[in-house]
């Protein structure tokens, strides 16, 4: 259809409105010389607005002519479209003429900002009147043209596919006018752009071709991608900002991309979209977004932005098909990506509980991997990993004091104090190690947010104070970490170490509180690596086994058993399998752990009798042995805990602790021996294990001033250490003899996991009075809630004894 011949122009009304705002005033003042400028981009309507208030003041008897003919002296108005395209010499011309007043002059021009020249011109145009801008049609506007042709419901649609170009909205109008009842614009859109486009030079195309990419393209990038000086570029991109068609919504930006490569074709596309790819990559501003881009535009990604994409994977906590990227990459590799595809592909291994094979993978690529390629920071790294399966051979370059010939790089000094700090760790039991190791922690807070690595160094310090007692140092450490900067995957651990932390500080419940609130803030269906999935199910194990309540635990073991099944046994998940292991033991199931046992024997082995990591795993291998009921494999990790605490103070406590255990476990409970045990156990962070030694020390007693005694000690030892008033005649008596035999059979009940009417029905009672039952046994032992009273039944073995 000629355009001539077209439905009512877009914006028709606005645009009378516009009109008579013009000429009016020019009407009113009887033709007196006066100048006004209309400004809007390609496509806006501008020229159509110049003829209209042309016509209008025609109407009016003015003598009107488009250009500069200004000799006539007859001539009233002149008209003056595309004043940007004017040459320098007309606008000079043109702003003499303003200013020697002896015409009445209106301009339309599109809102150029580099040519100085023109800049003038414009300000002689609006001293006396602002400029009238003419900007995208609204949804109302655009409403009034579709419903003279169309169902109104497709405004919305025009709307968005136009963005309110006026040139664009009359290309759909145009269409739902001469079309069938129902057909869509969107054709007749397309071919509008599409030749708009055509108008444009080669290089206005490129530059429209990246300024559609869906980033933040500027001056000096398109300078550096198409090789010009910045002056150049900037008149460029001002050019191609004037043309109308990037300052749409998401449809219009994408169909303008769409057509502008498929102007410059597929070969200059890749080339100019690929050197601004390298372009980001050198400054470190590539993007999952730039990379998806790219790639849907054919362009074939470099390696390097392919890895930049399993970064953004892994940052973001996502690890599913990981593994299938990098293996389409290792043939390509030269020798600087081979170590950074080793780091991306170790990190997803040990996230993904997989230990043995991240050392592998460090291995090979040294073993293919000039070792030019390979500087200090990544043999602290890969050195770490290795240590992280009980290979410790390569931590021992780390193992001197000194940051010489590290390199200049943040990361890469925390990369060899976290090193060195493990190397302290592994061959001796200075504190040096920590202190290390909450050093890097502080380095690691100015780079933990970009550096790819499987635990951040507060989380690698944090997990070391609490296997050598330091829980107040690890809640620090963690606490400092800027949690809301790190990625998800990082973030996640913190949160989960830190629960582990409150437990062990002996708030039970608060861990229990902060593990169901993390657990519902990430979701219930979130997919965690199985690193993390181990870290939650045993936190859960735990949680029920401080309970003291087993039928919790027996739901809960399973999934932390099968979970387990995935996990390939490292120095950093010790704490995790052992309360596993613990409580696997307590319900009879060890034999279906006995392959993770020995894994742990085995990484024990290979560590060495210093490691500060092997301490907490001894200990874990008496308790599973007390709680088997199985006193002759204490003997094992009693031995190996006196050993080791002859160097080691730590080791030394739970090594005195142990010994008292089977002495009360024996029958002889000396008061003096286990108070002295439990105030050990609580000032090395373990509050919950030194009342349960106290509840057994109180259930072994002989006599009933000892039980008393260690009853109170029990309860000394409760949650956070609270302080208790002093001891009741009730609180002194035998810690059997202090309930009655129906209350023995109540608190039995009870600690099966079953609820009050379940018990009821088998006492013949009625729930009312279980749960009167459960109230004085709780007034009777000195608990202040449910949980605690099944807590200290528990810790003094009450509900086996009563069970005989």
């Amino acid at each position: 259809m000629p355009q001539s011949d077209r439905p009512r122009s877009a914006g028709t009304s606005s645009r009378e409105v516009l009109c008579q705002s013009i000429v009016v005033p020019l009407i009113s003042e009887s033709r007196r010389p006066a100048t006004r400028l209309i400004i809007g981009l390609s496509g806006s309507g501008k020229t159509r607005l110049l003829h209209a208030v042309g016509n209008r003041l025609c109407e009016h008897g003015f003598t009107v002519v488009a250009g500069l003919r200004c000799t006539e002296t007859d001539v009233d108005v002149l008209l003056i479209d595309d004043l940007d395209q004017l040459g320098d010499a007309d606008l000079d011309a043109l702003t003499e003429l303003v200013y020697q007043g002896t015409h009445i002059v209106i301009a339309a021009t599109r809102p150029r900002r580099r040519r100085s020249r023109l800049q003038s011109t414009i300000g002689a145009l609006t001293r006396e009147a602002p400029a009238v801008r003419l900007g995208a049609l609204s949804h109302g506007e655009i409403a009034d043209l579709v419903v003279q042709h169309a169902d109104p419901a497709l405004s919305p649609h025009v709307h968005e596919l136009t963005a309110g170009v006026s040139c664009l909205v009359d290309a759909a109008v145009a269409s739902l006018a001469a079309g069938p009842d129902g057909a869509l614009p969107d054709a007749a859109v397309v071919r509008e752009i599409r030749e708009r486009l055509g108008t444009c030079t080669e290089t206005e195309l490129t530059v429209m071709a990246l300024m559609t990419l869906g980033v933040d393209v500027g001056t000096t990038d398109v300078a550096e991608v198409l090789d010009l000086d910045f002056d150049r570029a900037a008149e460029v991109l001002d050019v191609v900002r004037c043309h109308g068609l990037l300052d749409g919504g998401d449809l219009l930006t994408a169909e303008v991309h769409r057509q502008a490569i498929a102007t410059l074709g597929r070969r200059r596309t890749a080339q100019v979209e690929r050197s601004l790819e390298e372009l980001w990559r050198r400054n470190g501003g590539i993007t999952t977004h730039l990379s998806a881009k790219l790639s849907a535009d054919g362009v074939e990604r470099s390696v390097d932005a392919r890895l930049d994409e399993v970064a953004e994977l892994i940052r973001a906590g996502t690890l599913t098909g990981v593994g299938g990227l990098l293996d389409a990459l290792w043939p390509m590799v030269d020798d600087r990506q081979r170590v950074r595809a080793t780091d991306l592909a170790a990190v997803t291994a040990q996230l993904n509980g997989h230990a043995e094979r991240a050392a592998c993978l460090t291995q090979w690529s040294s073993d293919h991997t000039s070792p030019d390629a390979i500087g200090s920071a990544t043999r602290a790294r890969w050195a770490v990993i290795a240590a992280a399966g009980g290979d410790l051979r390569d931590l021992g370059e780390f193992a001197d004091p000194g940051l010489a010939g590290i390199g200049p790089q943040t990361s890469a000094t925390v990369e060899v104090m976290v090193a060195r700090g493990l190397a302290s760790s592994m061959f001796g039991s200075s504190p040096a190690a920590l202190h290390t190791l909450i050093r890097a922690a502080g380095i690691d807070r100015e780079c933990a947010a970009t550096r790819i690595c499987a635990d951040t160094a507060a989380a690698t310090a944090a997990l070391l104070a609490v296997h050598t007692g330091n829980l107040k140092r690890a809640r620090t450490v963690l606490s400092r970490a800027p949690v809301a900067d790190l990625p998800t995957y990082h973030s996640r651990r913190h949160q989960i170490l830190l629960i582990w932390v409150a437990l062990f500080e002996g708030d039970v419940e608060g861990a229990a509180s902060e593990l169901d609130a993390l657990v519902e803030t990430s979701g219930q269906s979130v997919v965690r690596p199985p690193r993390d999935a181990l870290a939650l199910a045993a936190l859960r194990v735990a949680i029920a086994r401080r309970r003291g309540d087993e039928a919790v635990i027996l739901s809960v073991l399973p999934e932390a058993i099968d979970v387990l099944g995935e996990y390939t046994v490292d120095v950093f998940g010790l704490l995790f399998v052992g309360e596993i292991r613990m409580a696997a033991a307590q319900v009879g199931w060890s034999d279906r752990i006995a392959t993770t046992v020995g894994d742990v024997a085995r990484l024990i082995g290979q560590l060495g009798p210093s490691s500060q990591w092997s301490v907490i795993a001894h200990w874990h291998g008496v308790h599973a042995a007390i709680n088997a009921n199985a006193p002759t494999d204490v003997v094992p990790a009693a031995h190996a805990l006196a050993d080791a605490g002859r160097t080691n103070p730590y080791a030394a406590v739970l090594a005195r602790a142990g010994r008292v255990w089977v002495e009360v476990l024996g029958g002889d409970v000396d008061i003096e021996r286990v108070s002295s045990a439990t105030r050990e156990l609580e000032a090395n962070g373990h509050i919950w294990d030194a009342a349960r030694l106290a509840g057994q020390a109180a259930l072994s007693a002989s006599d009933t001033r000892t039980s008393g005694a260690m009853l109170q000690l029990a309860r000394s030892h409760r949650v956070h250490s609270a302080a208790t008033s002093a001891a009741t005649p009730v609180q002194v008596r035998s810690a059997v003899a202090v309930l009655s035999e129906r209350e023995r059979e109540v608190a039995n009940l009870l600690l099966s996991g079953i609820t009050y009417r379940d018990i009821g029905e088998r006492l013949f009672i009625s729930a009312k009075t279980v749960e009167h039952h459960a109230a004085r046994i709780r007034r009777r032992i000195g608990a202040d809630t449910r949980s605690e009273m099944l807590t200290m039944l528990r810790a003094m073995h009450l509900g086996q004894d009563l069970a005989v």
